[in-house]
Order: C-alpha cells, then structure tokens, then sequence
C-alpha cells in the first residue's frame, strides 16, 4: 500500500524532494494508505517537513481520484443494470398468509414481473409445507400477462412454511440458470418461522452466504418478523450480496406489502455489477468491503434505538411500513449504513 501511496503523491506533486517529505511524514505518522490523508491535520504534515501547497495538491489529486472512481462505478452499475438477468421469486403460501395479505402479495408479484426488461426471465415458485412447482418460468417477452396474472392470482395459502427448504432449493435452481443471464437474482417472500423443512438452518445459511453462483444476489422481503426470523435472515444479509426488506404492517389493508415489491424492483437493479456474488472474489462481508463502516446488524433484538430524528416509509396508514436500509435508517436492521457499526 505504500508503494501506491507513493505513486499517488508522485503523480500529485512533481518536486521529488516535497514527495520525500511527505513520505517520510506519512511514514512517521503511520499512514499507509491514500485514504488515512483525509483523517490527518494538515499541520501536522506540514511539521515533517512538507509544504502546505504540496498537501494541498495531494489533496486535490485524491478527490480528483474519488470523482473519477464514483463515475466507473456509476457506468459499471449503469451497465449492469442493461444485462440479462434470472430472476427467481419465492412466495410463502402457507396458513398465515391467507386472507388480504396473500392478495397484497400477489399485487405486488405482478407488478414485478411486468417491470422486467424483455430480455429477463423470470421464475415464481411458491411454498408452504412443500417447496412447490414454478407457476411460472418465462422469459418476459414471451409472457402473456393475463395469463401470468391469472397464475399468480390462483395462489391459495394454507399450510406450514419450509422457509429453509425454499432457501436452499432456490440457490440450486440458480446455479442451474442458463450462462447467458449475466445475474441471477433470488427473493424470498415470508411472513413466518420455518416450520416445515427438511434440511437445517445452517444448510440454508451456508446456501445463501456461500452460493458459488456469479451474478448471484438475494433479497429476503420479511412481513412483521419475529425475533427468530429476523436472526434467520441477519445471517444471511452479512453479506454483500444479499439484503433485506422488512415490512411492517398492522392494518386491515396490508398495503405495505404491494408497495413493498416497488421497492424491491430498484433494489434488484442495483445490486447487479458492484453487489453481486462473485466466485473468484468469495464472500465478501460487508464490514470486508471497501466501505468497512458500513454493516448489518440486529438492532431491536439488542434493545438499541433509532435516532429521534428517524423517519421509515409510510405506506397509506399509520401502522404500515417499510424499512428499506438503503434509504430508510430502520429500527430493526442497518443493512449498509455509511458510518454506523453496532456491532
């Protein structure tokens, strides 16, 4: 890191005595990279021997850099975003979900799917006591929405929920997707604890964190989750790839949960170029990612509170809402959050 160091201040500052200095300043103040700069007082360079005028050219090379590092990424997303992709959701139909949530869910699942691009394909899976057959496996140029309406609509809930089952089985389903979508994108949507499923929590943990699957990326959409479901899926969202959406909804109307999947539409773009799973980089956690602030972490189940002035998204009554930790700072998970770790 120091050589790279070194070449940044070269570049910077054309006087090779001014890069000695500042070398020797960083070296003696234990800075090893160009990002511990932004953290050091300028005078206490300038005490080592370096100009101001040198640590402000420094200075300006290493935002000039910034800028240009946030534009490729901008562009890696952007083309991201245009790539083919596999999208495979998983609707939780067991006994719970009966009545206006499954409706609300199944409002939402529409919507999803007409939101693909044409050259996506797109499978819905749903599971109760059993991990079910697709009701739908398609490329989304080829659909008929009035039929793939009705399919979704003709969902009934009843039953127990193999959460983990699903979990699992929705990795492999993935891994098997044709190489020509470029990502490959798994959602679970559940209102409910395993209770059902064959296989353990630590092989469906292991599935998700561990899914040897490029492009891969998971969301888990939660609707009012226990203590235990939430520990499920906090496992799961460690990682870069994956992410978490939790609904809270108290009224009759359940509207939260439709507008939850206009949330996850944006959600799912993003996380193709710069979020999803590559093999050759392993894992990665979010406190491992170039940005090692940022984490997810339990925050009701420890009893810490949110800041007073926290806002989440109210959906059309009162008891409704949506935490999205991308945008939101939630009550129940922080989930990428620039400068906060509670860990």
């Amino acid at each position: 890191m120091a050589e790279q160091l070194r070449q940044i201040v070269a570049e910077a500052i054309a006087d090779e005595a001014q890069v000695e200095a500042l070398m020797q300043a960083f070296a003696q103040l234990g800075t090893t990279t160009a990002a511990d700069i932004r953290d050091l007082a300028e005078q206490d360079i300038v005490d080592e021997g370096a100009s101001v005028e040198s640590v402000q050219a420094l200075f300006r090379a290493l935002r000039v850099q910034e800028e240009e590092q946030q534009e490729a990424a901008a562009l890696e997303v952007e083309e991201g975003q245009g790539a083919p992709r596999y999208v495979l959701v998983a609707v939780d139909t067991s006994g719970s979900m009966n009545g206006i949530r499954i409706q609300r869910t199944c409002q939402g699942v529409i919507r999803l799917v007409e939101n693909l691009k044409p050259e996506d394909y797109c499978v819905v899976i749903p599971f109760s006591t059993r991990v079910n057959a697709p009701i739908l496996a398609q490329k989304r140029s080829d659909m008929e929405m009035s039929v793939v309406t009705q399919q979704v609509n003709n969902l009934i809930a009843s039953g127990s929920t193999c959460l983990y089952d699903m979990l699992f089985e929705g990795v492999q389903n993935c891994r098997q997707a044709p190489a020509t979508f470029e990502y490959k994108q798994f959602v679970v949507f559940t209102d409910g604890d395993d209770t059902a499923s064959t296989r353990s929590l630590a092989q469906a943990v292991e599935e998700i964190t561990h899914p040897d699957v490029r492009g891969f990326s998971f969301v888990a959409m939660a609707v009012n989750p226990s203590h235990g479901l939430q520990s499920v899926f906090a496992q799961m969202t460690a990682m870069r790839h994956a992410k978490l959406l939790q609904i809270t909804t108290a009224s009759s109307d359940a509207t939260a949960v439709s507008a939850s999947f206009d949330r996850l539409d944006a959600r799912l773009h993003e996380m193709t170029a710069r979020q999803a799973f590559d093999p050759d980089a392993g894992a990665i956690m979010r406190d491992d990612d170039s940005r090692a602030s940022r984490s997810c972490s339990l925050v009701r189940s420890v009893g810490r509170a949110a800041p007073v002035d926290f806002q989440p998204e109210m959906v059309a009554n009162a008891n409704d809402m949506i935490f999205d930790p991308d945008e939101d700072f939630p009550t129940s998970v922080i989930d990428d959050l620039e400068d906060y770790d509670f860990r």
